[in-house]
C-alpha cells in the first residue's frame, strides 16, 4: 500500500523535502522517501507513536 500524506515533512524549509512516498514495509515499519531521494524509515512502537527513525539515501 503507498501512501502520500503531506506535501513536505514537518519543520522542513518551505520547497524542500517535499514527501514523494510513504510505504508500509512491515507491520511496525514505515519508508518515506523524499522529492529529493532521502529516505526515512519509522519504527512505530505498539501505541502507535515513532519509537526509532533512520535516515538514509542522503
Amino acid at each position: 500500500m503507498t501512501a502520500t500524506t503531506r506535501p513536505a515533512l514537518r519543520g522542513a524549509p518551505r520547497g524542500r523535502a517535499r514527501l514523494r512516498e510513504a510505504v508500509w514495509t512491515a507491520p511496525d515499519r514505515i519508508r518515506m522517501t523524499t522529492a529529493e531521494g532521502r529516505v526515512f524509515e519509522v519504527t512505530v512502537a505498539p501505541d502507535g507513536r515513532p519509537d526509532r527513525v533512520a535516515a538514509t539515501g542522503w
